[in-house]
């Protein structure tokens, strides 16, 4: 079986703001994920930002930022327990 390509991530998710005022999106939980073998200013900022926000769960990955890839027996406990909450 051939593996499938990866393709690059959405970079939309970054200029597109999230709908605001709808009901259904604010309940929505909130996390991010910090893949810290990925050094990024930007990143640690957000981080930083979720870390002091009780709406939001932070969890951290000594993977790149691709942890699909390099970190999946990390990444999949993570994405388990979020889903079951």
């Amino acid at each position: 079986m051939d593996a499938a390509p990866v393709a690059s991530d959405p970079i939309r998710a970054f200029h597109e703001p999230r709908p605001a005022g709808e009901p259904a999106v604010e309940r929505l939980p909130k996390t991010y994920i910090r893949c810290r073998g990925f050094p990024h200013p930007g990143f640690d900022r957000y981080a930083q930002t979720a870390s002091q926000d009780p709406d939001w769960r932070l969890f951290h990955i000594d993977g790149s930022h691709l942890p699909y890839i390099t970190s999946p027996h990390e990444l999949a406990p993570m994405l388990l327990e979020l889903a079951a909450s």
